[in-house]
């Protein structure tokens, strides 16, 4: 079998499993250099490749440099045989091979790094603070970066949040995670109060003129991107002077981490986080859902904070639109391509 036809059949044995298009296009990316080994070293057939081929891809690999001439890093290394060798696997699978080539290749051992970006509780607190909440998009953000806080969930499954996964009354959210596999994780009070304000008061005016049952909407009422979060994260953390390492993704390490700093068990942090992976939680265990949200209520971060009250959205200066002159400078320009009136 070619070595492209071989790329190709493993892609679109990835997409069939519904991984994101990301971890698609990150397998395709570390496969060409597969495909460029196959084509230097004259492999036109995979039946033709032994474990020594593997190995001496390996090897080729490493000796490879970065752009500014220092070594690649050994993750970066690892993840390209760790997607070879499952491309053999598939291929001995799908009997197009008569064995599988890699079982016999050495362990491969991941440099041990901790989470970065994993902000202090008076960091968190800085960055709370920036949105202005008496503006319809300050609320919005505020009561996504609360949530980010009490729920650890990922950006991406933010923005993939709908209105009809959030109940208010036992403040439980369905999250659909990597690989489509859906979980339900429990919302902190605080967030929960931001949260169903923005549902009640905010959500309306972004939503003016579209229908869609997306959670948080930009300011022309369409899905917000993760794209568009991680902007609005950097302006903020700017804003807050925060160190560059912090992104969307340390609101989850910090979550976790205080949590386990709170006494919550490592299997109950597992389950909130939604880690599947034995290598990055060591031990999955289905924890029941009442426990969870007592062990949640118990040592998430944003329930150890003192009790806000009443979450409400007061809008200062008049009449409240989604093009308020507070907010980007661009919606004015927005409001006048879709000749939106407010």
């Amino acid at each position: 079998m070619k070595p492209e036809d071989a790329i190709a059949l493993y892609l679109d044995h990835q997409r069939q499993r519904h991984l994101s298009v990301h971890s698609v296009a990150y397998a395709g990316f570390l496969l060409q250099h597969l495909g460029e080994y196959c084509q230097i070293h004259d492999i036109a057939d995979l039946r033709d490749a032994t474990l020594e081929t593997l190995l001496d891809y390996y090897r080729w690999i490493r000796q490879k440099k970065r752009p500014d001439g220092k070594t690649i890093a050994t993750l970066y290394v690892n993840n390209h045989i760790r997607v070879a060798r499952a491309l053999f696997r598939l291929l001995a699978d799908r009997q197009y091979v008569m064995s599988d080539i890699s079982k016999d290749f050495p362990p491969l051992h991941d440099p041990k790094t901790l989470p970065r970006g994993i902000l202090t509780p008076d960091q968190v607190m800085q960055l709370l603070r920036q949105p202005l909440t008496t503006t319809p998009l300050g609320f919005r953000d505020r009561a996504m970066l609360e949530l980010l806080y009490s729920t650890a969930i990922r950006g991406g499954e933010i923005c993939k949040i709908t209105l009809y996964d959030f109940d208010p009354r036992d403040r439980m959210l369905r999250v659909n995670g990597k690989g489509g596999k859906d979980r339900v994780v429990p919302v902190g009070k605080v967030a929960a109060g931001y949260l169903a304000e923005y549902i009640k008061t905010v959500r309306p005016i972004l939503a003016e003129e579209t229908q869609n049952d997306w959670l948080f909407l930009s300011a022309s009422g369409h899905r917000l991107s993760p794209n568009d979060l991680q902007r609005l994260v950097r302006s903020y953390r700017e804003k807050a002077h925060l160190p560059v390492n912090i992104t969307t993704h340390s609101m989850r390490h910090t979550c976790a981490t205080e949590m386990l700093k709170g006494g919550a068990s490592i299997r109950h942090v597992q389950e909130l986080l939604g880690h599947a992976d034995i290598q990055t939680t060591q031990v999955y265990t289905h924890v029941v859902p009442s426990d969870l949200k007592k062990a949640h209520a118990r040592t998430a971060p944003s329930e150890r904070r003192k009790s806000a009250g009443k979450v409400e959205f007061t809008a200062s200066g008049g009449v409240v639109c989604w093009n308020d002159k507070r907010n980007a400078e661009f919606w004015p320009k927005l409001r006048a391509r879709h000749g939106r009136k407010c």
